[in-house]
């Protein structure tokens, strides 16, 4: 178990925040020496992304060689059995099955070196984009705003002491990560949540009784039933005109409690699958609390990567979408 620091320490602090003095004099440059725990995650921060793009580098350059290795292998099967060919026999069983087996191997090594460059270019793009989110944020803030520290409370309500979580900071970050995937689907089933049954009936109901009356019309030369139209488009031009009856609310018109009913029961059908329904202000609240639930678990997530590096040296890639308030530590 780690517990979360006051702050995270820089990655070389005889030398200062290397995040200010990249930026040299400007704005930024002096909100950071002016903002010291900012500018350390900042570094942080950078020298994770360069770690990541050392990485994927590598992965590259490894799996440069797994093909080369791999076409070398195919080549010497090829080569092999031409010159078998070329001498009058036939290649061996036992030759051609060590040479597929050496294809085999090669093939499966090119195949992990190949996962492993797609899983570094993923970690380099989003540790760079965790920098860039910061630095964005960093900019709107410098160069007068003065930022209030995030920070994580000592102790919890029942008296213990305040932890990340159990296990090592790439643990941490699984869980959190865990957390943050069934955060964000409850939070697509509360905007997709539609209004309680009882207000859609109502709106429905309210339709039918405004819009369902048959009318008399007396400035002919014989008086007319004026029946109820829908308004339709009228092609090309797209403008809409009352032209089509309205076919339900003509029926309401004669027939208003039978359609009513038919309207509830229809309405009692379609929310029997539903199960979720919000008002607004229902809707609002709950949205509110996920998004600061979902900020808690990227703060946690944000200090474990940071510490990560910082105490220990473990590069672990930000998760792509960290606000920049978790990965900068303010409110």
């Amino acid at each position: 178990m780690f517990q979360v620091p006051d702050s995270i320490p820089a990655v070389n602090g005889s030398m200062g925040p290397a995040a200010a003095r990249q930026r040299g004099s400007g704005k930024l440059g002096q909100w950071l020496r002016a903002n010291p725990d900012i500018a350390d995650r900042l570094q942080v921060l950078e020298a994770i992304a360069d770690e990541t793009f050392a990485a994927h580098e590598g992965a590259l350059g490894a799996g440069t060689t797994a093909r080369e290795r791999y076409d070398n292998a195919k080549a010497a099967l090829a080569w092999a059995a031409k010159d078998a060919e070329d001498a009058g026999s036939a290649l061996s069983p036992q030759r051609r099955k060590d040479l597929e087996a050496n294809i085999a191997n090669a093939r499966v090594a090119l195949d992990a070196a190949q996962q492993r460059s797609h899983a570094t270019n993923r970690a380099q793009a989003a540790a760079r984009d965790a920098v860039n989110t910061a630095t964005v944020k960093a900019n709107t803030l410098a160069p007068d705003t003065e930022p209030r520290l995030f920070k994580f409370p000592a102790r919890a309500k029942d008296g213990k002491v305040r932890l990340v979580g159990v296990g090592d900071a790439a643990d941490v970050v699984a869980k959190q990560l865990a957390v943050l995937a069934d955060l964000k689907a409850e939070v697509e089933n509360v905007r997709r949540a539609p209004l309680p049954k009882e207000d859609i009936a109502a709106q429905l109901l309210a339709g039918l009784t405004s819009d369902s009356k048959l009318r008399i019309s007396l400035n002919s030369r014989k008086p007319e039933i004026v029946v109820p139209v829908m308004t339709v488009a009228a092609e090309p031009s797209g403008d809409t005109i009352p032209t089509a009856p309205d076919a339900l609310a003509l029926l309401h018109a004669i027939f208003p409690d039978a359609v009513e009913t038919a309207v509830l029961r229809a309405v009692d059908e379609r929310y029997a699958t539903v199960s979720l329904a919000l008002d607004p202000l229902a809707k609002q609240d709950r949205l509110e609390r996920l998004a600061a639930e979902i900020l808690a678990a990227e703060r946690l997530i944000a200090e474990a990567v940071l510490i990560a590096f910082s105490k220990g040296g473990q590069v672990i890639a930000p998760p792509p979408g960290l606000s920049a308030e978790a990965l900068l530590g303010i409110e």
